[in-house]
């Protein structure tokens, strides 16, 4: 089937007509992504992403109309990915929500079939941040190689994620004023100050590597092309494995795990959790305050219960 009139304001203008063998809600699928990735919506990763869980919903749809897309199928589309884990599974759900609310703004659907879902309880996992050893371990791992070294800083100093640490130009830096441009979740700008450590490191590195402009962290095979986030995530993953500071997987240490280390530290030397929130970028402060402040100490909690008993004049003194 190929689609030949669609209503205004919809991207099956984008749809590049296909043989019989592709539905039509696998036509409408392609459309939704392809628009939102041309109006600058989304990245090529969240693409991707985007369009595997819309195939997963398309496969068990068949080739029934659109218009059958009700909650009974939603169930079992829910079904066929009940083995993944709950913060996929609930991403997934996400995804196929808007999905759905475009497919109401085109005319294809009447109501939204997933108005029936329960939220997807995800459990709380306890927050993994470095000790002071471990990243001294790390770094001590990378001396040899200053772009590594400094890949680490940038991702612990500067609590910058893998995209945001890949994304940086030569252009983003300015020595002045020791300010760092980062580009975050959304295409969202943020300016942040570097301190005096990690200044001067990428002050060093810029030069040493005569770099005038362009992608800070570039390929070893091309350098005009810059390192993907993924890329970056694997390689800290291997020199963590490589400095025994990740023992096993799924352990909660990570390339993100030095964002949450640098957070966490911000927040321990300032007191004030809007000041991490605002370095890492965080629209809503309930982000920061549940994954990224370590738990606090068995010995603090011990001393904080003895306290409140404690004798007045003690107190006073």
């Amino acid at each position: 089937m190929v689609l030949s009139a669609h209503p205004e304001g919809s991207d099956l203008a984008d749809i590049i007509p296909m043989s019989g063998r592709e539905t039509a809600l696998r036509q409408l699928a392609r459309a939704y992504v392809a628009g939102r990735y041309k109006r600058g919506e989304i990245g090529a990763a969240t693409r991707r992403n985007l369009d595997q869980t819309l195939r997963t919903l398309c496969a068990v749809h068949g080739r029934r109309p659109v218009a059958q897309l009700g909650p009974n199928m939603i169930d079992r589309w829910l079904a066929s990915i009940a083995h993944l884990s709950p913060t996929t599974r609930r991403n997934h759900v996400s995804r196929v929500r808007r999905f759905c609310r475009w497919l109401i703004h085109c005319g294809h659907l009447r109501r939204d079939p997933t108005l029936h879902l329960d939220p997807i309880r995800q459990p709380r996992k306890a927050v993994v941040t470095l000790t002071a050893g471990e990243i001294e371990r790390l770094l001590a791992h990378v001396a040899h190689d200053d772009r590594a070294t400094l890949v680490v800083t940038l991702m612990w100093d500067a609590c910058a994620r893998c995209s945001e640490v890949a994304g940086i130009g030569v252009e983003d830096y300015d020595p002045q004023r020791r300010m760092l441009t980062l580009r975050g979740k959304g295409g969202h700008e943020r300016e942040i100050p570097l301190s005096h450590r990690t200044a001067a490191m990428l002050s060093t590195y810029i030069a040493a590597h005569g770099l005038g402009h362009g992608p800070l962290l570039r390929s070893r095979n091309d350098l005009a092309v810059g390192v993907a986030g993924a890329t970056l995530s694997h390689y800290v993953r291997g020199w963590m494995i490589a400095a025994g500071v990740k023992v096993r997987a799924r352990d909660g240490r990570s390339a993100h795990a030095l964002r949450r280390t640098g957070g966490s530290e911000l927040m321990e030397a300032s007191g004030n959790i809007r000041v991490p929130q605002a370095y890492l970028g965080h629209a809503r402060i309930e982000t920061t305050a549940r994954y990224y402040l370590r738990p606090v100490a068995l010995d603090e909690l011990r001393s904080a219960v003895e306290a409140r008993h404690a004798a007045p004049e003690a107190k006073a003194s």
